[in-house]
């Protein structure tokens, strides 16, 4: 089932059943794969694995010296 996205304007009321709604299209979208990138740059998932969860994937890169960073992946396919 496709989810249709609320349009909120000022002044709108917030109920459960919006919320709800809200809740269950996340809940639905099938969550978000954290992909660990080494110093090495060495992944923690395999190719495949990354391309079935496609567009719901981040890449954590840590590199010594520096916090980590988050890094929204994207796949063009041609």
């Amino acid at each position: 089932m496709t989810y249709n996205p609320t349009t909120w304007k000022a002044g709108d009321t917030v109920t459960s059943a919006k919320l709800n709604k809200m809740e269950q299209g996340i809940a639905n979208s099938g969550g978000m794969m954290v992909v660990h990138m080494s110093n090495e740059n060495i992944l923690d998932k395999t190719w495949q694995e990354i391309y079935d969860a496609m567009p719901n994937v981040i890449i954590y890169a840590s590199y010594e010296n520096t916090k980590f960073s988050a890094i929204p992946l994207t796949i063009n396919q041609f």
